[in-house]
Order: structure tokens, then C-alpha cells, then sequence
């Protein structure tokens, strides 16, 4: 099944463990507590890259479907882009059903100099609440969204699907995720994740508004969230607003990332707090 069949919102399972049979034991659990698919994380394999056999031990242990995510900063050995990239599509021919690729793809945000931040900053000036903080990896680089664009349609071409993502990481304007949403979008994207900075619950109420903006304007599966601490709230509130999963993790591990809810929390709190349009109207 593909990602955008799946009836929303669906919950994500963090598959980050280093390797294979952990991996597996994990998706195990987190199938158990009810997660619709999952985010395999070929970085976070000890041994980088995983083999092909690998990931299909992984991949093919999953009664979900499962999209693959390969950072280039958290990756232990040089890899070029190209070849990061390519290590995802070879995951498709291991079973994987989608591939996450970063909007900064083919052009690393974090490579640019001060001569092409200034350069970018006229298509980035209306993203920031506040003009000292810079996005990150918000190409619009014409060739990288060449190469962006020949990647998803290789991807589709095998019937797969692409999540574009951008981590914004600093405080956006609604107005501004949007616009980052739509340009993912018009890149052929089938679907979009954006992640923001939240440093007080303020910030977190202009995200939660940034939800319901793209919710009535995007016309993919999209997903809007937070850094910080008031996400701890968020990332179990998003999905009520408008985004169309939620990334949680199956258990609470040591040096783990505590912001992510447990699966089992996401779920019950989906099923049990009333918060979809009022259905009491049909009891009248």
C-alpha cells in the first residue's frame, strides 16, 4: 500500500536502531501498538551503508509499508549526493514503497558561503519570523531541482512515491511554510514534510495555525511540526490540526529522542479525545 492511501491521519514508527535484527524487532513491536508504517533510517545502521540484503531482511519483515530517510549529517563516512540518494532508491528494490529526499537536494543549505546566502536571501526574506535567522535547506536552485525532479521520476516510474522534506529549523511565518509547501509540491512531491523551530507555546499556537493554513491549501499529504521543547505537545497535537501523520517511536530509549510520543500514546489519544468535526448532529 502506498503512503497516500493510507486513511490519515496515520501514525509513523521511527525504525533507528543500528541493525538489522533490532530493526526488526522493533517494527515487531511497533505493529503491535498500532503504527501504520514506518521511517527506516539507513543512517543510523552501524554498519553504512546497510546492503540491499539488508534492507530487505528489514523492509520485507513490515506487514506496513515503509519509507527510507538517509541523512547526510548524520552519516559516518563521505558520501556524495548522488550516491546518498542512490542508496534510497535501491531500498525501493528492496520492498521500501517511498523515499524521503531533502528540499536542498543536489545544493547543501549548509555548504552555501556568505555570498550565496546573500544571494538566496530575496527568496527566503518572507520565511523568517525574525531576519537574522536564515532557513535551512531551502534550495531553490534551479539545477538541483533538475536533478530533484529526475529522481522523482525515477521513483514513480517504478511506482513508488517521494516525501520532500525542508527543516526549517528556526521560527517561519505561516505564510512562509506555506510557500515552501507549495514550491515541494509543484516538484512533483507526493508528499511533504516541514519542520520548524517552536521556543515557547506562543510559538507553538502560530504553528498549530500554520496546520490549519496548509491544510486548506496543499493539496498532498503534508506534514508540519516542530523542534523544541513545546513540541513535546505539538507532535500529538499536528495531526488534529490538519497534518497527515504523526512520527512516533515505539519506546523510550537512552540518548533517544524524547520529543517523539510513543506509538501506543499517539494511538490512544487519536481514538479516545473527540476532536474530528461534531458528528452529534446525526443522533438528532
Amino acid at each position: 500500500m502506498k503512503f497516500t492511501e493510507l486513511p490519515r491521519p496515520f501514525i509513523i514508527g521511527v525504525i533507528s536502531d543500528g541493525d538489522v535484527d533490532h530493526c526488526i524487532r522493533t517494527i515487531k513491536l511497533s505493529e503491535f501498538d498500532g503504527a501504520d508504517g514506518f521511517q527506516l533510517e539507513l543512517h543510523n545502521f552501524k554498519d553504512f551503508p546497510p546492503s540491499k540484503a539488508e534492507m530487505k531482511d528489514v523492509i520485507s519483515s513490515a506487514l506496513k509499508p515503509i519509507w527510507t530517510t538517509n541523512r547526510r549529517q548524520r552519516i559516518g563516512k563521505p558520501m556524495s549526493e548522488e550516491g546518498r540518494i542512490r542508496l534510497e532508491l535501491d531500498s525501493l528494490d528492496a520492498g521500501a514503497v517511498c523515499i524521503d529526499m531533502e528540499m536542498d537536494t543536489f545544493d547543501p543549505w549548509a555548504l552555501w558561503d556568505e555570498s550565496r546566502r546573500d544571494e538566496e536571501w530575496p527568496l527566503l526574506h518572507d520565511i523568517p519570523v525574525d531576519s537574522k535567522d536564515f532557513p535551512h535547506e531551502c534550495s531553490f536552485n534551479a539545477e538541483a531541482i533538475r536533478k530533484q525532479k529526475g529522481v522523482i521520476e525515477q521513483v514513480h516510474a517504478v511506482g513508488a512515491e517521494v516525501l520532500l522534506s525542508c527543516h526549517i529549523l528556526i521560527r517561519a511565518r505561516a505564510e512562509g511554510i506555506l510557500k515552501i509547501g507549495k514550491e515541494m509540491e509543484n516538484r512533483g512531491a507526493d508528499l511533504v514534510k516541514i519542520v520548524v523551530r517552536n521556543d515557547d507555546f506562543y510559538d507553538l499556537c502560530d504553528t498549530l495555525r500554520a496546520n490549519v493554513l496548509l491544510k486548506d491549501n496543499m493539496k498532498v499529504p503534508f506534514k508540519l511540526m516542530s523542534q523544541g521543547e513545546p513540541s513535546k505537545l505539538g507532535r500529538i497535537l499536528f495531526p488534529m490540526f490538519g497534518s497527515a501523520w504523526a512520527f512516533c517511536q515505539q519506546d523510550v530509549r537512552p540518548g533517544g529522542f524524547e520529543y517523539r510520543p510513543l506509538i501506543s500514546t499517539e494511538k490512544f489519544i487519536l481514538q479516545h479525545v473527540d476532536w474530528r468535526p461534531n458528528w452529534a448532529k446525526h443522533f438528532k
